[in-house]
């Protein structure tokens, strides 16, 4: 065996979601999109916290569009 263990080498994810972040603006609105609007009514306590914390770090891109338009879309949820 030439020294490797095995086990595959994965990228980190990439979602704000999950605490990492996308390659570029754009991406991380689109992705915050796509997280929110799956979570469906924000119901229970956790599903409605990650999409506060999703928010919060795409308000450092409000001068990029597609993260305003997501924070203007979504942004009351910061405030629930």
């Amino acid at each position: 065996m030439s020294g490797t263990t095995g086990r595959r080498h994965h990228s980190a994810p990439t979602s704000p979601a999950c605490g990492g972040g996308a390659n570029e603006p754009e991406e991380a609105a689109e992705e915050a999109r796509r997280v929110i609007d799956a979570s469906g009514d924000l119901s229970s306590e956790r599903t409605a916290h990650r999409a506060r914390t999703v928010l919060r770090r795409l308000q450092a891109y409000e001068d990029v569009p597609e993260a305003r338009a997501v924070l203007a879309d979504h942004g009351q949820l910061l405030f629930a």
